[in-house]
């Protein structure tokens, strides 16, 4: 049997009935219940028995990640390499589906050169200069950030949804992309923008993109901001693409992207949408299934945890003594030799952390009691140029992604770094490209051989500098480098080594699972770091994502807090009293109130 026709055997109802839907369909997909095994089966499914070469599809994912995952789901699932099928971001859509087959057909110009953070900051200082001789300062956005907010947020378009607009600030957009068309550059925004704009106006792009696609599938529509959201609405009105929309608005965690679940509801309200609530968790226990409802006051629909009714959870409730570290005190001694006793694999316990520095120092912090952990989309790790290379070198060893998946990337970086290659010249190029892979076969037995080749023939210095957010060609080098000679396949290993705990943001823990959740400091004014009182849309965001968090278990949760910590206060170092987050005593109560198993324990430093 193959692999895909075990997957739709294991298909329940709701699940089945998105996947043979032939119309406009929305999923509300809640967390564990299967979203990502419902988009890579409805594409196979589309591609091997629905759509006829050479029409294909689009699936828009909100990572590129979640691409990486897609493509290779899509693979094991017999889907065979064939053109006009788009597995990637939306920016990249827009560039390589819309903008540049747009340049080939009109005069007008409309450039792909993305400008560095240097020369947009530089951007944004002049003009506000300039508007501060009209206006006062606080009637300016305070900071390029703020500004790209409400770019983000308050697109007029075709969308119903009422929006505020600032006259002023859009006197100030005005000029802002204005200059980037000056200057021949553009930024993420702008460059989506455009995209719209060519869509809404010009009717020949909107057929080559109807033609080379029948439907258009959609990911983690919760985060989608404003302006991706006018961009599905055109191709919904303007063109006859049908559209697989699939999202979760109770996981809705983006605002400062300008991310907001009203657009998802949108869609949700609208009646030419199949609508399809999935109910079961295939995750978590039902114990962990109802304190996140009760939590979130979820009563429209009723989840269902399936095939966990062995696994027993406990929520644990730990005050250690003073300050995060106390907390990692704890973790170290006590939760991981319980994990280890339990026979937890060490890469099935996450800590959850509010930002990447303090998930290092976590993990430093660890190191002194020998335990390692890896840190979950390290920077330097999720560098575009240090993915594409670890995608080679998979595609190489393990026959992991398709060629396609990583020509289509190759493409998008050298546009990116202003090398686009014409249209004419892309078979060549795709040629070009293989051979150098094939070619580098020849170094996979010396690590050092085989990155020094790979930058070598594909000039990847030339991308680089094209580019400010790419990683330094010494840095690439320096983080592939071994002093002792190893195979590509050994490095990989040794980039993804078993058995190691993670170490993650809370914004980063989306889409994944653990047996174990930790949730440090769990303090007030830390998390949540706002009151209900004082910005309610921000709180209320805040219990989205802390919803997010203990839903990524399917076992245990442990949330951590401190009675005290250590502040410089008038040159002196001063032991303040902490009050317990309110998301701490919620659950608690919730587990108390509704018979779920818990624990609550108090330590001193001595523990």
């Amino acid at each position: 049997m193959s692999i895909f026709s075990k997957k739709l055997k294991e298909l329940d109802t709701l699940q089945y009935e998105a996947f043979i839907s032939k119309q406009n369909t929305i999923v509300r997909a809640g967390p564990g219940s299967g979203k990502t095994t419902i988009l890579t089966m409805k594409i196979a499914d589309l591609l091997n028995n629905n759509i006829k070469e050479p029409r294909g599809l689009a699936c828009i994912t909100f990572t590129k990640d979640a691409a990486k995952e897609f493509s290779n789901r899509v693979k094991k699932l017999g889907v065979k390499p064939r053109e006009n099928v788009y597995l990637g971001t939306l920016h990249a859509f827009c560039i390589t589906q819309i903008i540049l087959p747009f340049k080939l057909t009109s005069t007008k110009h409309i450039s792909t050169d993305i400008a560095n953070s240097s020369e947009l900051k530089k951007i944004f200082t002049e003009i506000k200069d300039s508007f501060l001789k009209n206006y006062n300062i606080e009637q300016l956005p305070s900071n390029l950030n703020e500004l790209d907010e409400y770019r983000n947020s308050c697109f007029v378009g075709i969308s119903k949804l009422e929006i505020e607009v600032n006259g002023i600030w859009e006197e100030f957009i005005s000029v802002y992309e204005k200059e980037l068309i000056t200057l021949n550059k553009t930024d993420y925004i702008f460059l989506v923008k455009q995209a719209i704009k060519v869509l809404t106006e010009n009717q020949n792009i909107r057929n080559i993109i109807e033609a080379k696609f029948k439907w258009l599938l959609v990911d983690e529509y919760q985060d989608f901001n404003k302006l991706f959201h006018e961009l599905v609405l055109v191709l919904k009105e303007k063109t006859d693409i049908k559209l697989f929309i699939v999202g979760d608005p109770n996981q809705s965690v983006y605002s400062f992207m300008g991310g907001s679940h009203e657009y998802f509801y949108e869609f949700y309200e609208d009646r030419s949408f199949k609508v399809i609530n999935l109910q079961n968790n295939y995750r978590s226990t039902q114990d962990i299934v109802n304190a996140s409802a009760s939590f979130l006051n979820i009563d429209d629909i009723e989840f269902i945890a399936i095939n966990k009714d062995k696994l027993k959870t406990k929520f644990q409730f730990i005050t250690c003594e003073t300050g995060w570290k106390d907390q990692v005190k704890y973790i170290a001694e006590t939760i991981i030799p319980s994990c280890d006793t339990n026979k937890i694999p060490r890469d099935e316990i996450c800590i959850l952390a509010s930002n990447n520095y303090r998930c290092k120092n976590i993990q430093s912090e660890l190191l002194k009691y020998n335990i390692k952990g890896r840190i979950n989309k390290d920077e330097l790790f999720n560098n575009e140029i240090i993915q594409f290379i670890i995608t080679i070198m998979k595609y190489l060893t393990k026959n992991d992604y398709s060629f396609n998946f990583i020509i289509n990337t190759w493409f998008k970086m050298k546009t990116q770094s202003g090398l686009a290659v014409h249209d004419s010249l892309y078979n060549r190029e795709r040629l070009f490209f293989y051979k150098v892979l094939e070619e580098s076969r020849t170094y996979l037995n010396d690590i050092n051989n085989w990155i020094s080749k790979i930058i070598e023939l594909l000039q990847l210095e030339n991308i680089i500098n094209g580019n400010e957010n790419y990683t330094e060609i010494t840095e690439v080098k320096k983080y592939f480098f071994e002093e002792e000679i190893i195979t590509v396949n050994q490095k990989i290993e040794k980039l993804f080594p078993p058995n190691e705990l993670v170490i993650s943001t809370r914004h980063s823990s989306k889409g994944l699972e653990f047996d174990v959740i930790i949730l440090l400091e769990m303090e007030d004014g830390k998390f949540p770091s706002t009151n209900v009182t004082d910005e309610y849309s921000k709180f209320i965001e805040e219990k989205r994502l802390f919803f997010v968090c203990i839903t990524r278990a399917k076992k245990d949760v442990y949330l951590l807090k401190s009675a005290s910590q250590w502040e410089l206060a008038e040159e002196k170092w001063v032991k303040k009293d902490l009050i317990s987050s309110v998301f701490f005593d919620e659950v608690l109560t919730i587990c108390s109130d509704i018979g779920i198993n818990y624990d609550v324990k108090t330590l001193n430093s001595d523990v």
